[in-house]
Protein backbone atom coordinates (compact mmCIF):
# COMPACT_ATOMS: atom_id res chain seq x y z
CA UNK A 1 0.00 0.00 0.00
CA UNK A 2 0.86 3.67 -1.09
CA UNK A 3 2.09 5.63 2.43
CA UNK A 4 3.50 9.50 1.86
CA UNK A 5 6.39 10.15 4.44
CA UNK A 6 6.15 13.50 4.90
CA UNK A 7 9.68 13.85 6.33
CA UNK A 8 11.55 11.98 3.00
CA UNK A 9 9.68 14.60 1.09
CA UNK A 10 12.39 16.95 -0.48
CA UNK A 11 11.23 20.82 -0.85
CA UNK A 12 10.34 20.31 -5.40
CA UNK A 13 7.94 18.06 -4.42
CA UNK A 14 6.43 19.62 -2.02
CA UNK A 15 6.48 22.45 -4.57
CA UNK A 16 4.84 20.62 -7.18
CA UNK A 17 2.34 18.86 -4.47
CA UNK A 18 1.33 22.31 -3.64
CA UNK A 19 1.11 23.61 -6.92
CA UNK A 20 -1.06 20.32 -7.91
CA UNK A 21 -3.42 21.05 -5.08
CA UNK A 22 -3.54 25.27 -5.84
CA UNK A 23 -4.78 24.09 -9.71
CA UNK A 24 -7.34 21.58 -8.62
CA UNK A 25 -8.56 24.35 -6.43
CA UNK A 26 -9.19 26.93 -8.62
CA UNK A 27 -10.34 24.62 -10.90
CA UNK A 28 -13.65 23.68 -8.72
CA UNK A 29 -13.66 27.66 -7.82
CA UNK A 30 -13.98 28.54 -11.15
CA UNK A 31 -16.57 26.06 -12.64
CA UNK A 32 -18.40 27.52 -9.24
CA UNK A 33 -18.15 30.98 -10.67
CA UNK A 34 -18.52 30.27 -14.16
CA UNK A 35 -22.19 28.61 -13.02
CA UNK A 36 -22.63 31.90 -10.93
CA UNK A 37 -21.93 34.16 -13.79
CA UNK A 38 -24.73 32.05 -16.40
CA UNK A 39 -27.17 33.58 -13.98
CA UNK A 40 -29.20 36.48 -15.18
CA UNK A 41 -29.12 39.44 -13.31
CA UNK A 42 -32.51 39.65 -12.29
CA UNK A 43 -35.19 41.16 -9.43
CA UNK A 44 -37.31 38.33 -7.84
CA UNK A 45 -40.20 40.12 -10.04
CA UNK A 46 -38.05 39.93 -13.31
CA UNK A 47 -37.49 35.86 -11.99
CA UNK A 48 -40.53 34.95 -11.80
CA UNK A 49 -41.56 36.33 -15.23
CA UNK A 50 -39.00 34.56 -16.57
CA UNK A 51 -39.96 31.39 -15.08
CA UNK A 52 -43.51 31.91 -16.50
CA UNK A 53 -42.09 31.42 -19.76
CA UNK A 54 -39.33 28.99 -19.47
CA UNK A 55 -39.91 25.50 -20.56
CA UNK A 56 -38.01 24.24 -17.47
CA UNK A 57 -40.09 25.70 -14.98
CA UNK A 58 -42.89 23.89 -17.12
CA UNK A 59 -41.41 20.73 -17.24
CA UNK A 60 -40.35 21.04 -13.16
CA UNK A 61 -44.16 22.00 -12.07
CA UNK A 62 -45.34 19.11 -14.68
CA UNK A 63 -43.69 16.46 -12.81
CA UNK A 64 -43.98 18.25 -9.04
CA UNK A 65 -47.52 17.70 -9.94
CA UNK A 66 -47.99 14.48 -10.64
CA UNK A 67 -45.90 13.45 -7.75
CA UNK A 68 -48.63 15.52 -5.23
CA UNK A 69 -51.71 14.43 -7.64
CA UNK A 70 -51.54 10.76 -6.20
CA UNK A 71 -53.80 8.92 -4.17
CA UNK A 72 -52.42 8.53 -0.47
CA UNK A 73 -54.76 5.88 0.27
CA UNK A 74 -52.45 3.81 -1.73
CA UNK A 75 -50.06 4.32 1.10
CA UNK A 76 -49.47 1.32 3.79
CA UNK A 77 -46.71 3.13 5.61
CA UNK A 78 -48.35 6.09 6.98
CA UNK A 79 -46.85 5.81 10.12
CA UNK A 80 -43.30 6.26 8.36
CA UNK A 81 -41.02 8.67 10.54
CA UNK A 82 -38.22 10.64 8.77
CA UNK A 83 -35.48 9.28 10.20
CA UNK A 84 -36.69 5.95 8.60
CA UNK A 85 -37.85 7.29 5.57
CA UNK A 86 -34.30 9.22 5.51
CA UNK A 87 -32.76 5.75 5.87
CA UNK A 88 -34.48 4.10 3.07
CA UNK A 89 -34.29 7.37 0.31
CA UNK A 90 -30.45 6.94 0.82
CA UNK A 91 -30.72 3.05 0.27
CA UNK A 92 -32.55 3.66 -2.86
CA UNK A 93 -30.81 6.88 -3.88
CA UNK A 94 -27.75 5.07 -3.31
CA UNK A 95 -27.72 1.62 -3.42
CA UNK A 96 -30.39 1.09 -5.75
CA UNK A 97 -32.52 -0.69 -3.23
CA UNK A 98 -35.58 -2.30 -4.49
CA UNK A 99 -36.93 -3.05 -1.56
CA UNK A 100 -36.35 0.73 -0.45
CA UNK A 101 -37.30 2.56 -3.84
CA UNK A 102 -40.52 0.50 -3.38
CA UNK A 103 -41.25 1.80 0.13
CA UNK A 104 -40.40 5.31 -1.43
CA UNK A 105 -42.61 5.10 -3.84
CA UNK A 106 -45.18 3.67 -1.60
CA UNK A 107 -45.38 6.05 1.00
CA UNK A 108 -45.50 9.14 -1.31
CA UNK A 109 -48.60 7.45 -3.04
CA UNK A 110 -47.28 5.18 -6.07
CA UNK A 111 -48.18 1.95 -7.03
CA UNK A 112 -45.87 2.24 -10.07
CA UNK A 113 -42.43 1.80 -8.13
CA UNK A 114 -40.13 3.05 -11.03
CA UNK A 115 -41.91 6.46 -11.80
CA UNK A 116 -41.89 8.26 -8.76
CA UNK A 117 -37.83 7.94 -9.08
CA UNK A 118 -38.15 9.03 -12.95
CA UNK A 119 -40.28 11.96 -11.46
CA UNK A 120 -37.59 12.65 -9.18
CA UNK A 121 -34.88 12.53 -11.71
CA UNK A 122 -36.78 14.75 -14.19
CA UNK A 123 -37.43 17.28 -11.47
CA UNK A 124 -33.53 17.41 -10.27
CA UNK A 125 -32.81 17.54 -14.24
CA UNK A 126 -35.34 20.63 -14.66
CA UNK A 127 -34.11 22.27 -11.56
CA UNK A 128 -30.43 22.30 -11.86
CA UNK A 129 -30.87 24.11 -15.45
CA UNK A 130 -33.03 26.73 -13.79
CA UNK A 131 -30.73 27.11 -11.05
CA UNK A 132 -27.93 28.07 -13.64
CA UNK A 133 -29.83 30.47 -14.85
CA UNK A 134 -31.60 32.13 -12.10
CA UNK A 135 -30.85 33.20 -8.47
CA UNK A 136 -33.31 31.43 -7.01
CA UNK A 137 -32.61 32.08 -3.65
CA UNK A 138 -34.28 35.48 -4.34
CA UNK A 139 -37.84 33.72 -4.57
CA UNK A 140 -39.19 33.87 -1.21
CA UNK A 141 -41.77 31.29 -0.32
CA UNK A 142 -44.79 33.34 -1.49
CA UNK A 143 -43.80 33.85 -4.91
CA UNK A 144 -42.97 30.29 -5.31
CA UNK A 145 -45.99 29.61 -4.10
CA UNK A 146 -47.83 32.35 -6.63
CA UNK A 147 -46.02 31.10 -9.56
CA UNK A 148 -46.23 27.77 -8.71
CA UNK A 149 -49.53 27.77 -8.44
CA UNK A 150 -49.96 29.87 -11.79
CA UNK A 151 -48.14 27.51 -13.85
CA UNK A 152 -49.93 24.63 -12.00
CA UNK A 153 -53.45 25.46 -12.54
CA UNK A 154 -52.99 26.80 -15.81
CA UNK A 155 -52.06 23.88 -17.16
CA UNK A 156 -53.24 21.14 -14.92
CA UNK A 157 -55.94 21.97 -13.21
CA UNK A 158 -58.33 19.78 -14.78
CA UNK A 159 -56.32 17.00 -14.10
CA UNK A 160 -55.84 17.87 -10.65
CA UNK A 161 -59.89 17.94 -10.56
CA UNK A 162 -60.41 14.45 -11.81
CA UNK A 163 -57.52 12.92 -9.44
CA UNK A 164 -58.51 14.31 -6.39
CA UNK A 165 -59.80 12.11 -3.75
CA UNK A 166 -63.85 12.23 -4.34
CA UNK A 167 -65.74 12.56 -1.21
CA UNK A 168 -68.87 14.05 0.08
CA UNK A 169 -68.45 17.52 1.85
CA UNK A 170 -71.21 18.97 4.36
CA UNK A 171 -70.56 22.30 2.72
CA UNK A 172 -72.96 25.11 0.50
CA UNK A 173 -70.49 25.40 -1.54
CA UNK A 174 -68.38 22.64 -2.25
CA UNK A 175 -65.91 24.73 -4.63
CA UNK A 176 -64.74 26.59 -1.11
CA UNK A 177 -63.29 23.14 0.31
CA UNK A 178 -61.47 22.48 -2.89
CA UNK A 179 -59.88 25.93 -3.05
CA UNK A 180 -59.04 25.47 0.21
CA UNK A 181 -57.53 22.60 -0.95
CA UNK A 182 -55.67 23.72 -3.48
CA UNK A 183 -54.22 26.67 -1.62
CA UNK A 184 -53.17 24.50 1.50
CA UNK A 185 -51.46 21.74 -1.28
CA UNK A 186 -49.92 25.11 -3.19
CA UNK A 187 -48.67 26.30 0.59
CA UNK A 188 -46.54 22.56 0.52
CA UNK A 189 -45.23 22.89 -3.26
CA UNK A 190 -43.52 26.52 -2.21
CA UNK A 191 -42.49 24.74 1.15
CA UNK A 192 -40.94 21.94 -1.12
CA UNK A 193 -39.43 24.45 -3.62
CA UNK A 194 -38.13 26.35 -1.05
CA UNK A 195 -36.48 23.58 0.51
CA UNK A 196 -34.66 21.95 -2.66
CA UNK A 197 -32.89 25.43 -3.09
CA UNK A 198 -31.31 25.12 0.17
CA UNK A 199 -30.45 21.43 -1.06
CA UNK A 200 -28.31 23.01 -3.37
CA UNK A 201 -26.60 24.96 -1.02
CA UNK A 202 -26.44 21.98 1.66
CA UNK A 203 -24.61 19.84 -0.76
CA UNK A 204 -22.25 22.42 -2.30
CA UNK A 205 -22.71 21.58 -6.09
CA UNK A 206 -26.11 19.88 -5.72
CA UNK A 207 -26.24 16.49 -7.47
CA UNK A 208 -23.39 16.58 -9.21
CA UNK A 209 -21.09 14.64 -6.91
CA UNK A 210 -19.86 17.59 -3.77
CA UNK A 211 -21.95 17.14 -1.35
CA UNK A 212 -23.80 14.37 -2.67
CA UNK A 213 -24.64 12.83 0.50
CA UNK A 214 -25.71 16.30 2.07
CA UNK A 215 -28.10 16.67 -0.48
CA UNK A 216 -30.12 13.47 -1.10
CA UNK A 217 -30.01 13.78 3.19
CA UNK A 218 -31.76 16.93 2.69
CA UNK A 219 -33.95 15.84 -0.56
CA UNK A 220 -35.60 13.16 1.13
CA UNK A 221 -36.56 15.49 3.86
CA UNK A 222 -38.15 17.81 2.00
CA UNK A 223 -40.12 14.42 -0.14
CA UNK A 224 -41.52 13.88 3.62
CA UNK A 225 -42.60 17.39 4.15
CA UNK A 226 -44.16 17.28 1.16
CA UNK A 227 -46.48 13.92 1.63
CA UNK A 228 -47.14 14.75 5.29
CA UNK A 229 -48.54 18.28 4.06
CA UNK A 230 -50.46 16.90 1.52
CA UNK A 231 -51.82 14.18 3.65
CA UNK A 232 -53.10 17.15 5.81
CA UNK A 233 -54.48 19.02 2.71
CA UNK A 234 -56.37 15.83 2.19
CA UNK A 235 -57.63 15.23 5.68
CA UNK A 236 -58.63 18.95 5.67
CA UNK A 237 -60.71 18.48 2.51
CA UNK A 238 -62.54 15.90 3.52
CA UNK A 239 -63.67 17.01 6.57
CA UNK A 240 -64.93 20.62 5.18
CA UNK A 241 -67.84 21.85 6.24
Amino acid sequence: MFKLNINKIGRKELMLLFGLFTIIFFFVLSSCKKQATNQKDLTSEQIMLELSKDSNFKDYVKALSEITNTNLTNSNTSDFLISEFESEFKKAAFENNQESRANISTFIGFNDTDRFWILRNQLNASFSKLLKSYNLKKINMEQWKTIISDQRLQNFQSAIRDNIIKVKVASLNPDDCYEQYTDCLDDALAVYATEQVVCVGAGALGWTGVGIALFVSCESASYYHLTTSKRKCTSTYKTCK
